[in-house]
């Protein structure tokens, strides 16, 4: 009975300490946000923004008082965009800057991030040389090399395959890139890429050639609406052909729709996140934000959290000494930051996080395997 009683009382405890009060010191850090609020990466962007809204919602305060504030440009999803909303926030002083631009439009911005020791925390661009734009750029999403690791060892490792076609898009930075990296990775683990197709000249007669020839698997690299199309054709002749899909194509294709939920059931994706196991209250009042605009399986929103998250971790670090020296100290090799689905740590500016094979199921995300 004594053991209980104590058992409570260090529940108790532990609950005061996480929820102690914060005293309101009437000073202000303002934070710089980049996002593609118009244009062709409009989704990415508002959802982005949306996670990064509800997140200040669950922590407007650092630890000593001092309220987040943002300022918020839109990059258009162009990178002259991209650099008149960087140069706007550098000329008004934020303090930190969170980007939710893609790869290519970061990588445009080298010259004016070299210049500057302001951090910038980004969160959606994967390009591998994200963090070697300048020593104040941290990259929360994982990397195209991770996901290459996570796809090729996935296929042959779990699924023991070795035929693999490759479909990607040619004029997208992001596909291509990835597309390559994968092709080199996969053929030198013993991996046969028997089809390395640009999908823009992909027809039907292309896709029966492609399942008439002996292939175990099709890897998947384009955005939601290529994708859609290229899974409705495939599965027209072979509904039973296996299909993995890059990060962020269940939350790019987030819509009322039935047969967007009905073409990508069964699809695996490399991912982030999977469907959350967390249950505390936290995540509840997140979900409760996100649930109103459909959100519920966005990884672009989980990764905005993240980002805040580790934001606000280093900036408690700093305390009342924030400078650019000591934000980028604590971001280099942060210690671990509890991520909105779990525990993440930064190494050398990239993120060391869980990488999931997920499986499409009811519009949502359903864990397969876990990999880092």
């Amino acid at each position: 009975m004594k053991i209980l009683l104590l058992f409570f009382i260090l529940l108790f405890f532990l609950s005061c300490v996480e929820e102690k009060k914060i005293s309101i010191s009437g000073k202000v850090v303002k934070i710089g946000v980049m996002a593609p609020l118009s244009g062709v990466y409009k989704r990415f962007g508002l959802q982005s923004l949306d996670g990064l809204l509800a997140s200040n919602k669950i922590y407007p305060y650092l630890e000593n008082g001092d309220k987040i504030i943002f300022e918020i440009i839109d990059t258009n999803s162009t990178s002259s965009g991209a650099k008149n909303a960087l140069n706007t926030l550098i000329k008004n002083n934020s303090k930190i800057i969170l980007s939710f631009s893609v790869s290519n439009n970061m990588l445009s911005l080298k010259e004016e991030i070299q210049k500057i020791d302001i951090p910038i925390i980004a969160t959606l661009a994967t390009d591998n040389d994200i963090t070697n734009l300048g020593n104040n750029v941290y990259q929360v999403c994982m990397s195209n090399k991770t996901q290459t690791l996570v796809a090729s060892h996935y296929i042959i490792d779990e699924k023991f395959l070795t035929n693999v076609a490759v479909l990607y898009t040619k004029k997208s930075h992001y596909s291509s890139s990835l597309a390559n990296d994968f092709k080199s990775y996969f053929v030198n683990l013993g991996g046969n890429i028997k089809f390395f197709k640009n999908i823009s000249s992909i027809s039907t007669n292309n896709i029966n050639k492609i399942l008439n020839s002996d292939i175990d698997f099709v890897y998947l690299i384009a955005d939601a609406k290529s994708s859609i199309e290229i899974i409705e054709k495939i599965h027209k002749i072979d509904k039973n052909i296996e299909i993995l899909g890059s990060d962020g194509l269940l939350s790019y294709s987030l819509q009322p729709h039935i047969n967007v939920a009905m073409v990508l059931e069964g699809v695996y994706v490399v991912e982030h996140y999977a469907k959350p196991t967390r249950n505390d209250k936290k995540m509840k009042l997140l979900q409760s934000f996100l649930m109103d605009k459909s959100l519920y399986g966005s990884s672009y929103t989980f990764l905005a959290y993240d980002g805040y998250k580790l934001l606000i971790d280093s900036l408690n670090i700093c305390k009342d000494a924030i400078s650019d020296r000591c934000i980028n100290v604590v971001l280099e090799n942060s210690d671990v930051v509890e991520g909105i689905y779990g525990n993440f740590s930064m190494i050398d500016a990239k993120v060391k996080r869980e990488v999931y094979v997920d499986k499409i199921i009811n519009s949502q995300l359903h864990k397969e395997i876990i990999t880092y």
